[in-house]
Parts: structure tokens; C-alpha cells; sequence
């Protein structure tokens, strides 16, 4: 990356973009927003059930149903409502799901720490070259996934969203690659859907109502890279299946744990389980 060039030229680069698709962008995240709020509020229950919450009365069932689909944004009075689950969910719609700034790196600003970022994760848009990882998982993508999510999320500690986490710094990651007119879309496009397909993400996006929206939001970016029946670029059955996703996992750690039993005999692997995949201190890649 020509960081110098790219960062004088950043601000006016994110003008541009803004300027041609600001109006799309800002109904999209409406949409979103307010999706993701009904859902928190529904809480499982049925549209009829949310229309007798109190700060509702007088809402028709028509208007319930449109803000379950994002048609129709909420009224102040009810963002602003003096309740405490009305509050909670005005941070959902300001912030999103477990306050995980999602909005913010779907449509938020960027900045050069963001390319940097992006730079470090994804160097030049693309998947690091190698890693250790690899060598524990029979699926090379799902290798690559979990080594995003580890050096992405090391710093944060709520283990709960740390996949919705790491699909936010992914997120941020695209954009900036997209910004600056560089990276693979086929490397970038996997990295969204898989790490979007973890989990912690996949069950909290299901649970806001978010996930088909937010497939769609995916694919729309990669025009030259849609398929035409709209699915995945790639596709693995632990993307839907939280127990072969486990199965793999337990693959992976029973192999790096017979690893680490070579390695303990011999004076170059004597500390070898004192180290992880990264050294967090410079998120340097081991070998």
C-alpha cells in the first residue's frame, strides 16, 4: 500500500463515495436500525403482543408490522420513551445489538487508523499468505476466519460478542479496501459472509432479525462477484451447524495439542505452549 499517497488523498477519496451514494446508504441503515430495535423490543413475541406495550397505545397493527420490516422509522416519543426497555432499545438503534457499534462500521466515518488496520489484518486486501492455523483445521477458510477473529477481538474481554465484534472489524476492514480502490473481493467478500456466519454472529444477527438483511447487504457490494441464485461464495456446513463448527474446533485444538507433546521434548518447543498464534504485544504473525 502507498500509505503516504492514500492518506492525503483519504478524505477526499471518502467524499466522493459519500457524495454519489450518501441517500441509498442513509435509508438502508434506517432500515437496519430499525429492525434490529423492533426485534429487541419483540423479544419473541407476536406483532399483536409488542402492539399492547404501553408506550404503543394507539399504534395500529399495520405500523407494528412496518417496523418489523424496517419500513417505517420509530417516532421520537418512543425512542425518548421514560422506560427502561424502551432505553435500552434506543441503544440498539443508535449503537446496535450488545451496544457492538455496528452501524458505525457499516456507514460510520473512516479513519487512517481504520486503514491501518485494514492493512494489518488483510494486507493489500488479501488473506495473510500463511499462518499457523492452517496447519490445525482441515478447512484452510475456516483456518483463516478464526485467525481474523483471534488477532481482531484479542483486546476485548465480553467473549459473548466477540464474534459480532469481529464481524464489525471486518466490516470496517472492506471499507477501507473498498475505499482506496484496492484488495480481492473474492478474499474480502468470504472474510464478511464467514465471519458473519461464526456463532456468536450468526445467533445474534438471527435474534435481531438482522441476518437475511445483512446477507443481502454483502452481496450487494460485490456486484462483480454475485452469483446469481444469491448464495455464498463459498459455503461450509459449520456456517449453519453450531456443531460441526465444534467438531472442527475440537479438531483443531486436538491437533495442536498433539503438536505441542512433540514439541515438548525437544529444547526449540520447551516453551511452545507459553506462546499462541499471535504475539499480542505486535500482532505479529508466528510461524
Amino acid at each position: 500500500m502507498r500509505k503516504d499517497q492514500k492518506l492525503l488523498n483519504f478524505r477526499q477519496e471518502v467524499g466522493s463515495t459519500s457524495s454519489s451514494r450518501g441517500r441509498p446508504a442513509r435509508h438502508i441503515s434506517e432500515c437496519f436500525r430499525t429492525i434490529a430495535w423492533y426485534h429487541f423490543l419483540a423479544a419473541g413475541r407476536s406483532a399483536t403482543d409488542v402492539a399492547n406495550l404501553t408506550p404503543f397505545d394507539g399504534v395500529d397493527l399495520v405500523t407494528i408490522y412496518r417496523y418489523r420490516r424496517g419500513q417505517r422509522s420509530p417516532k421520537p416519543e418512543f425512542l425518548d420513551a421514560d422506560d427502561e426497555f424502551f432505553a435500552a432499545a434506543r441503544n440498539v438503534y443508535e449503537i446496535g445489538p450488545f451496544r457492538v457499534p455496528l452501524w458505525d462500521a457499516m456507514w460510520g466515518s473512516l479513519t487512517p487508523a481504520d486503514l491501518r488496520m485494514a492493512d494489518r489484518l488483510m494486507p493489500a486486501g488479501d488473506w495473510p499468505q500463511s499462518h499457523l492455523s492452517e496447519m490445525f483445521f482441515d478447512d484452510a477458510i475456516l483456518a483463516r476466519i478464526i485467525y481474523f477473529r483471534t488477532v481482531a477481538t484479542w483486546d476485548w474481554k465480553d467473549a459473548f460478542t466477540s464474534d459480532l465484534k469481529a464481524f464489525s472489524t471486518a466490516l470496517r476492514v472492506f471499507r477501507a479496501w473498498n475505499v482506496l480502490g484496492q484488495g480481492n473481493p473474492l478474499a474480502l467478500r468470504v472474510l464478511l459472509e464467514g465471519v458473519a456466519a461464526l456463532p456468536g454472529a450468526r445467533g445474534i444477527l438471527e435474534e435481531y432479525g438482522l441476518t437475511h438483511p445483512i446477507r443481502e447487504w454483502i452481496a450487494s457490494q460485490f456486484d462483480t462477484t454475485r452469483t446469481a441464485d444469491g448464495k455464498p461464495i463459498y459455503w461450509a456446513a459449520w456456517m449453519v451447524d453450531d456443531d460441526e463448527f465444534e467438531r472442527h474446533m475440537r479438531s483443531a485444538e486436538s491437533r495442536r495439542l498433539q503438536l505441542l507433546h512433540g514439541l515438548r521434548s525437544t529444547p526449540e518447543g520447551a516453551d511452545f505452549d507459553q506462546e499462541t498464534m499471535t504475539d499480542r504485544s505486535t500482532d505479529e504473525i508466528k510461524h
